[in-house]
């Protein structure tokens, strides 16, 4: 195995071990490979300056290996120089499910488990990912049961930066919106729990409105709206 295979062999076996997501994982080797093949076609041994130069030419990335490419560099960087992965780019809060209670933990699966049959397994693995994030936040704040989710605490999620990538954001919210449609029909959560998401998208702050009402109120208009293609505002009068 000659040095840069070794080094990057490093890299992934740390994020193997760390428990670090499949898709990160998938998409750093990835990136080592065709980086790889760079080197080979440039007859070129492996340096960061190489790397970087690669990397600015690239035009063969998907969008989220260009997002874990630019970490992925850095830790290569890092082992060549040190032998070991600096602080800064062990990015921790992508290990957010090793992170979570038991309760919480268990909580997740049971919802995994339910979309078994409807998910691949990658897709699986990829929520997974996503929905450990928003748990792991909540327990953050002090939220030990799924029952303590509310409105208020998803748009704390949806605005702390540090949960999203670039181009994963979209993915986590759907995620997150999904396991709440869940734990809402579970009676877990309120309904506006399913929806807020939605509204913080379309850049409108509606977490207000849904603090104010009861949750009878939730309650009805997820039945209305899980009942009828269409609603009349009359019969939203509560």
């Amino acid at each position: 195995m000659d040095t840069y295979q070794t080094i990057a062999q490093s890299v992934l076996d740390y994020l193997s071990d760390h428990q670090y997501c499949s898709s990160l994982i998938k998409a750093n080797k990835r990136c080592f490979e065709k980086l790889r093949v760079y080197l080979d076609e440039k007859n070129i041994s492996y340096s960061p300056e190489a790397a970087l130069e690669w990397f600015t030419q690239a035009n063969d990335l998907a969008p989220s290996d260009i997002n874990h490419g630019r970490v992925a560099l850095e830790r290569l960087r890092d082992v060549a120089e040190t032998g070991s992965i600096r602080i800064e780019h062990e990015t921790k809060h992508l290990m957010s499910y090793t992170i979570l209670s038991s309760c919480m933990k268990n909580r997740l699966e049971t919802y995994l488990e339910y979309r078994k049959d409807t998910f691949s397994e990658a897709t699986i693995d990829n929520h997974r990912h996503s929905c450990a994030k928003f748990l792991a936040f909540a327990q953050k704040r002090g939220i030990q049961q799924i029952s303590g989710i509310s409105a208020a605490l998803i748009v704390d999620f949806y605005n702390d930066a540090i949960y999203f990538g670039i181009f994963n954001k979209p993915q986590v919210n759907s995620h997150v919106s999904a396991m709440m449609q869940y734990f809402y029909e579970k009676g877990e959560v309120s309904y506006s729990c399913t929806l807020i998401i939605h509204y913080l998208s379309h850049g409108k702050q509606q977490v207000c409105f849904w603090n104010e009402i009861s949750n009878d109120a939730h309650l009805k208009i997820g039945e209305y709206m899980e009942s009828s293609e269409t609603i009349c505002i009359e019969t939203l009068q509560l």
